[in-house]
C-alpha cells in the first residue's frame, strides 16, 4: 500500500455573468473557468525491494482545463394563437497535461501511449505527453498506397532538437509514427425549441460536437479484402498511387493488398449534428365534456437523423478518459424510437 495515497485535487477559477432582460423574454448565463487538478493518480512502476510489488499508484499527475460555456434562452415570439420558446447551450474546452513526474515518482520520459487496437493489430492508438492536450491519437500518417497495394505514409527525418528537417515516403513502419487528430471535441452545441400554434404543440431537440476525430474501427478491421471473413463494401475501393520519392499521387488507382494497420486513413473528422428529439402534439379543447379535464395526442421520435461526415455507425462515441474518439469495432448500432401517446387530465 501507499502511505500517501490521497484523494485527487481540483482548484477552480470562474468568472461569470448572468442576465434576464426584456422582462424575461432573454436572458443567459456565460461563464470562463481555469480548472487545475493535481495530485492526479497514475500507476509508477518502482524497484523490489524496497517497494513489495513493481507498480504503486500515486498522486502525482497535473491537468489543466480552460474552458467558455454559454447559455441562451429566449421568447422571440409571443401571441395569443403562437408563441416559440428557445434556448442554445454552448461549451468549448481546452485541456493540457502539465505533469506526470515529480521527486519521488518519475518515467523515464515525458510521455506514455495508451489505448489498444487489439488482434491482430497489437498496437496502441493514443499518446499521453507532457504539454499536449489528452485524447491525442497517435500512428502512422498514410499518404496512399504503392502499385502493390501498400500502404505509404509520411516519414520525419528529425534533428537532435526534434525539428523535422526532411520529409519523405516509405512503406509503412511503426517508429515514424506521429499525431493524427485529438478524440475530445473543441465544441458542443445544443439548440431547443418549443412552439406552439393554438392547440398543436412541437418540441425540437438538436445537439453537437465539432472539432474532434474518430478511430473508426470497423473500417480499420473490416475495411481489408485480404482478411478471411466479412468485409464492408468500403474494402475495395480504389486509392491513390503516390510516388515514393514526392508522396503526392501518381494518376493511378489501387486496392488494398496490405494487412491490416492502423493509419491516419482511419482517423476521421467527427463532427456531426443530430435531430435528437421530434415531439408533435394536439390538446383537445374539453370545456363541453364534464368528466375530462384536458386530452393531449402526440407523437415523439427519438434519434431522428444525423447530419455527419463520418462513415462509421455512429459518430456519437467516447470523448472522456485517455482513450477519447475509439469507436468500438462490433457495437451495436443506435435505436431510433417513435412513440404514440395520450394524456388524460381528469
Amino acid at each position: 500500500p501507499n502511505p500517501d495515497l490521497r484523494w485527487e485535487k481540483k482548484y477552480e477559477y470562474n468568472v461569470g455573468l448572468d442576465f434576464d432582460v426584456f422582462q424575461g423574454r432573454l436572458g443567459g448565463a456565460f461563464d470562463w473557468y481555469l480548472r487545475q487538478t493535481k495530485d492526479a493518480l497514475w500507476d509508477y512502476s518502482v524497484p523490489v525491494p524496497p517497494y513489495q510489488y513493481g507498480t504503486i499508484t500515486a498522486n502525482v499527475g497535473q491537468i489543466e482545463n480552460t474552458g467558455f460555456e454559454a447559455l441562451i434562452h429566449a421568447i422571440p415570439i409571443q401571441s395569443r394563437d403562437f408563441e416559440w420558446n428557445t434556448s442554445v447551450a454552448y461549451s468549448s474546452n481546452k485541456n493540457k497535461l502539465i505533469s506526470i513526474s515529480n521527486d519521488q515518482f518519475s518515467m523515464s520520459t515525458d510521455w506514455f501511449t495508451t489505448g489498444h487496437t487489439g488482434e491482430p493489430i497489437q498496437t496502441t492508438t493514443h499518446r499521453v505527453k507532457v504539454g499536449d492536450p489528452i485524447g491525442n491519437f497517435f500512428g502512422l500518417k498514410s499518404v496512399g498506397l504503392n502499385e502493390d497495394g501498400l500502404w505509404v505514409v509520411e516519414r520525419l527525418k528529425k534533428n537532435d532538437a526534434g525539428e523535422v528537417i526532411e520529409r519523405y515516403y516509405d512503406l509503412a513502419k511503426d517508429e515514424d509514427r506521429q499525431v493524427l487528430g485529438n478524440g475530445v471535441p473543441k465544441h458542443n452545441l445544443n439548440w431547443s425549441n418549443q412552439l406552439r400554434y393554438k392547440n398543436i404543440d412541437v418540441s425540437i431537440g438538436m445537439r453537437g460536437a465539432f472539432g474532434f476525430q474518430i478511430l473508426n474501427y470497423q473500417k480499420m478491421y473490416y475495411g481489408n479484402p485480404t482478411i478471411q471473413y466479412n468485409v464492408l463494401n468500403s474494402a475495395f475501393d480504389q486509392y491513390d498511387v503516390v510516388d515514393l520519392t514526392t508522396g503526392k499521387p501518381t494518376g493511378k488507382k489501387a486496392t488494398i493488398n496490405d494487412s491490416q494497420r492502423y493509419i491516419s486513413e482511419f482517423v476521421e473528422n467527427g463532427d456531426y449534428w443530430k435531430i435528437d428529439n421530434v415531439t408533435i402534439g394536439y390538446t383537445f379543447n374539453m370545456k363541453s365534456i364534464k368528466y375530462i379535464r384536458n386530452l393531449r395526442l402526440y407523437v415523439s421520435c427519438l434519434n431522428l437523423t444525423t447530419i455527419t461526415g463520418y462513415t462509421g455507425i455512429d459518430p456519437e462515441v467516447q470523448i472522456t478518459g485517455l482513450e477519447a474518439g475509439t469507436d468500438s469495432r462490433d457495437k451495436y448500432p443506435t435505436n431510433r424510437s417513435y412513440t404514440f401517446g395520450i394524456n388524460v387530465t381528469f
